[in-house]
């Protein structure tokens, strides 16, 4: 019996010390959290998004996809391919068209222009994404609606 307790006694005891370290620990700097909380921005915006019924893509500072929801790839449907990472239109013009928005989103200006597609026209809104006080730490630079 005096077994057991000594055991209790000591499991106890390791809690404390765990517990004491962890309280000890300094908290995570700006540098070392901003990738964790760059990416729940852009996924937090992804989920909103996606629950609104709008397809999105979702582009870092390179204009590679970050995220690209399955809603806006059905209605890309086939006018439009991820290669490298990137959005392309497979008509050399449209693709002309398209890099421009992105460029131009990624620059801080909106656009939005109709794309011809085998179920009619879509339509594609290039916004930027509103930046933060701490622009390193967010990886979502702008952001295609595609209707």
């Amino acid at each position: 019996m005096g077994s057991a307790k000594q055991q209790a006694r000591e499991s106890d005891m390791q809690q404390v010390a765990i517990e004491s370290a962890a309280a000890r620990r300094p908290a995570m700097s700006p540098s070392e959290a901003g990738p964790l909380l760059a990416g729940a921005w852009a996924r937090g915006v992804a989920d909103t998004l996606d629950m609104l019924g709008q397809g999105a893509v979702l582009l870092d500072c390179g204009g590679g996809v970050l995220f690209a929801s399955p809603l806006a790839l059905q209605r890309l449907d086939g006018a439009f391919a991820l290669v490298s990472g990137h959005l392309v239109a497979r008509d050399s013009a449209s693709n002309c068209v398209l890099q421009e928005l992105i460029s131009a989103a990624l620059a801080g200006r909106a656009g939005e222009m109709p794309f011809p597609s085998a179920s009619g026209e879509i339509y594609i809104k290039a916004l930027p994404a509103k930046q933060v006080q701490e622009p390193q730490i967010q990886l979502l630079k702008a952001f295609l609606t595609v209707e």
